[in-house]
């Protein structure tokens, strides 16, 4: 049997896909899914993340969200690494949304260290989500490295 996990996950990604809104996929991310996860092993997530499918990839993303209002950037910084070369749009917020909320929420060190790391592979959606809360010189700087 399927875990519950497993199957909120695809629920959303199957629905979303076939019509359903972009809502309904990151509706995991909401703390349903991470909250399952939470003292679980995160491979679904990683599954999910190197899944093609666009919406599968954004429900691994977003579904790091409850990983990281428990304080724990792990999993998003490592998913966010595996999908940097992803250049569509909902991927590329998705991306970019989490590292944001890394930044905010669990701490603004790890959100620039990965910056400084990654900005150059970064898409331009991504970088420009994932830098909305630093200073315009640090944006700037961000940017210029793309």
């Amino acid at each position: 049997m399927p875990s519950p996990g497993g199957v909120t996950a695809n629920v959303a990604a199957t629905a979303a896909r076939h019509g359903g809104s972009v809502a309904l996929a990151g509706g995991v991310g909401d703390d349903r899914w991470g909250a399952w996860l939470h003292d679980r092993p995160r491979d679904p997530v990683f599954a999910l993340a190197a899944d093609d499918d666009l919406w599968r990839r954004r429900v691994a993303l977003l579904s790091t969200f409850g990983f990281i209002r428990r304080g724990d950037a792990s999993t998003t910084l490592e998913v966010a690494e595996r999908v940097l070369g992803d250049r569509r749009d909902l991927t590329q917020k998705a991306t970019g949304w989490m590292l944001r909320e890394v930044g905010k929420r669990v701490d603004r060190d790890l959100l620039t260290g990965f910056l400084d790391r990654h900005a150059a592979a970064m898409g331009r959606t991504a970088l420009t989500y994932a830098c909305e809360h630093l200073t315009a010189e640090e944006r700037a700087g961000y940017r210029a490295i793309r």
